[in-house]
């Protein structure tokens, strides 16, 4: 009974609301449900799970062909795990190594060191092992690679993100951002990183236009990254969305329909994994009926 519940058995978590908003999923017990308990595992899952009361609901994340079959995620999940991390764990725990489509293509397997590579100068895909993992063409470092990114880190580090309203150096933030973006990989995290720094300090001094264009390169980047039907997704759309209400808070001009379309797809994923009865699909609703 032991190895069954090891093998077998579903985690019941419940959705509780915070005092300041957030959502979190907290452990209630466990339990095994059979039918779910019969789905294979992949690292890339076509389902996701939430429970309504003790009743595990199963939603499918893609269109799965008539007798195609139904990959649950056992917990590594590769884009969040490394694949030695995914081997690793599921070896431990469930006694086999996985052959999903994540970890059989060599590709695939590297796919977390994209966001850590450099753009190719042929296609500016990621350049992982000094091969494009884009176009396949070696592309290596060039000499004063090291020193240009040494330099822009140098630099970053000199500007004072916490000064208010004019102390900030915009100019030399935007110059350092350029910079990396002409040598790293488009959805590399540091670049991200300097990207969402930016708009918070844009968005400080209620310049929120330009801060709106940067959550906009952040929100690519986190679908890359997470997914399109991620958490992550959902609440970088809700920051996006903000800042262009904050917009028409301050008289300037936004794009209703580029609002409206965040909206409708911030709600689409929190409920395809929270469900339509959840906090956030609720004030989504609300704003979506109000435009």
């Amino acid at each position: 009974h032991l190895y069954q519940l090891v093998g077998n058995a579903h985690a019941i978590t419940e959705v509780k609301h915070t005092d300041n908003g957030d959502i979190q999923q907290v452990r209630l017990a466990t339990a095994i449900y059979p039918s779910a308990s019969m789905m294979n595992h992949s690292c890339e899952t076509s389902i996701v799970n939430h429970f309504h009361g003790k009743r595990l609901v199963v939603r499918s994340t893609r269109n799965i062909q008539q007798g195609g079959e139904v990959f649950n995620c056992y917990g590594p999940h590769y884009r969040r795990h490394s694949f030695s991390e995914r081997q690793d764990m599921l070896l431990s725990q469930y006694k086999f190594r996985c052959q999903c489509p994540a970890c059989s293509n060599l590709k695939e397997r590297n796919f977390l060191r994209r966001f850590q590579a450099i753009k190719c100068t042929h296609c500016d895909g990621p350049v992982i092992n000094e091969v494009c993992n884009g176009c396949d063409k070696t592309v290596k470092k060039t000499e004063n690679h090291d020193i240009e990114i040494d330099s822009i880190v140098g630099e970053l580090l000199q500007l004072d993100l916490q000064a208010s309203g004019s102390g900030r150096d915009f100019n030399r933030l935007e110059h350092c951002e350029q910079r990396l973006a002409s040598v790293l990989y488009k959805h590399n995290n540091h670049l991200a990183k300097v990207r969402d720094r930016l708009a918070r300090a844009y968005s400080d001094v209620g310049k929120y236009g330009k801060a709106a264009q940067l959550s906009r390169k952040s929100l690519v980047t986190v679908k890359a990254r997470f997914g399109p039907s991620s958490i992550e997704t959902g609440h970088e759309l809700l920051k996006y969305t903000d800042l262009l209400y904050a917009q028409v808070a301050s008289g300037e001009r936004i794009d209703v329909s580029d609002l409206k379309e965040s909206l409708k797809q911030a709600k689409k994923i929190f409920e395809l994994n929270y469900g339509s009865d959840c906090k956030y699909c609720e004030e989504l609703n609300q704003k979506i009926s109000n435009i």
